[in-house]
């Protein structure tokens, strides 16, 4: 956005409705998983999850 704050999307539809007015790019998925610290399994920092996809393919 114009403050360069991270923006928080519905979907991935929701994602490419915002993009298809650009030329396409690599994209990068970035996901933070708890799961781990959820089920008292954390033994150290919790990686995020991190899936290329793009926009033109469903995921």
């Amino acid at each position: 956005d114009e403050a360069a704050k991270p923006m928080h999307l519905r979907s991935m539809t929701h994602l490419r409705d915002l993009l298809q007015t650009v030329p396409a790019f690599p994209c990068v998925l970035v996901q933070q998983c708890v799961h781990d610290e959820m089920c008292g399994r954390d033994t150290g920092p919790v990686e995020e999850m991190r899936l290329p996809f793009t926009l033109t393919t469903p995921l």
